[in-house]
């Protein structure tokens, strides 16, 4: 495993969430291969009496007769409340609104569950923002709020479902691991993906610099005999040790190690397994095979504002 240093000392060149001075781009580890793999070798089936077949992988509740027929009442129209789930049937695309929905039922889950790990989200708008060059200060000036108030570091999981030429993936921060890794279904462009990365880490260091500056000013004697100099290069220090090299990985994540998508389809529901498994620290089993299964489950799941697995 690679690593790379987001928090570089020397200046030169910028990434697409430039900060008021250019800094130096990190080093991101790209994978050398890009060959289908991780389908599961088991899955269950669940034949109802309309002859739907829906594979599961091994570690996944199989859905009752009562989810599919809750279902599929949805997707014909029949339910009230299966305006939001239409978008999970059959091959649609996954709107914004389904992912940060799921997202958020993952989070809520974490929050009840103190064995899980505790996880904070950022909305699908948030990358859009953060990677134009529409917005002052190179993005970063137009989403430093979008943590509402949170201290993102504080949390185990740092989720960001970022979305490039209409193609979602997903980048997550382990606090614990200490990495900052992207996981792609279908191992796109990797100038996308290492900018991504790169643009992600540069929030990340950012952020953490407004964090401190906003801890050191509320800390500040009033009496004005504190040296702002000496203050902004303690600060400086502190990011630089948080963001150690030695101790952060930032990496593509090789795609032999993912389950990965077979068609044009199906990126956002990938993304919010990715997410959902690696909320339980749970070993990926799950293949294109397993879609269909996951799109009822989560259209079942958006419905009731509830996990299964809780």
């Amino acid at each position: 495993m690679g690593e790379a240093n987001i928090c570089p000392e020397k200046q030169g060149g910028n990434s697409e969430c430039d900060g008021p001075g250019p800094e130096e781009p990190m080093d991101v580890d790209k994978p050398e291969n890009t060959t289908d793999s991780c389908d599961s070798k088991e899955s269950s089936a669940f034949d109802s009496s309309n002859g739907l077949h829906l594979p599961s992988p091994k570690s996944a509740k199989p859905l009752t007769q009562e989810i599919l027929t809750h279902v599929e009442s949805a997707f014909n129209g029949k339910d009230g409340n299966g305006q939001g789930q239409s978008q999970y049937k059959g091959s649609n695309w996954l709107e914004d609104t389904n992912l940060d929905e799921y997202l958020e039922l993952i989070k809520q889950r974490s929050q009840r569950d103190t064995n899980l790990p505790s996880i904070y989200n950022f909305s699908c708008t948030f990358y859009t923002l953060l990677h134009t060059k529409h917005y002052k200060d190179g993005g970063y000036e137009s989403i430093k709020e979008s943590a509402m108030g949170h201290n993102i570091f504080k949390f185990d999981l740092v989720f960001f479902p970022c979305e490039i030429n209409h193609h979602w993936r997903l980048v997550v921060m382990d606090k614990a691991a200490k990495t900052i890794l992207l996981y792609d279904s279908l191992s796109k462009s990797d100038n996308d993906n290492t900018r991504c990365l790169k643009n992600i880490a540069m929030y990340l260091k950012r952020e953490y610099e407004r964090l401190l500056k906003e801890e050191d000013a509320a800390a500040a004697p009033q009496d004005g005999t504190s040296n702002p100099g000496d203050q902004d290069r303690g600060i400086r220090k502190k990011v630089k040790l948080f963001f150690d090299a030695n101790i952060w990985t930032v990496k593509i994540v090789d795609p032999l190690d993912l389950p990965r998508q077979a068609n044009s389809n199906d990126c956002g529901v990938f993304l919010l397994q990715y997410a959902e498994y690696l909320s339980r620290r749970m070993t990926f089993d799950f293949s294109q095979i397993h879609m269909l299964y996951f799109r009822w489950k989560m259209a079942y799941e958006s419905s009731e504002r509830k996990l299964i697995a809780d």
